[in-house]
């Protein structure tokens, strides 16, 4: 599977494969530390909580944890 994200940038997976999704809203370079979040990437500061999915459930419009940090996904291909 491919998913394609919306900077153009593509990151292959296995369908039973499983990353870090977006579950709850994203806050980033918040004036005050949120309790109910948790931090997830330092520069800028982002706050979300994540859970893992399987690739073949990940849907477009979601916001997938990357090495670069947050991604929304724009596609998914097979």
């Amino acid at each position: 599977m491919r998913l394609i994200f919306k900077d153009g940038t593509v990151q292959e997976c296995l369908a039973t494969s499983e990353r870090q999704v977006a579950t709850a809203e994203i806050l980033v370079q918040p004036e005050r530390a949120p309790k109910n979040l948790k931090l997830v990437w330092m520069t800028p500061p982002t706050y979300t909580t994540l859970a893992f999915y399987s690739c073949d459930r990940i849907q477009p419009g979601w916001h997938v944890m990357t090495a670069e940090g947050l991604k929304r996904v724009a596609a998914v291909k097979p």
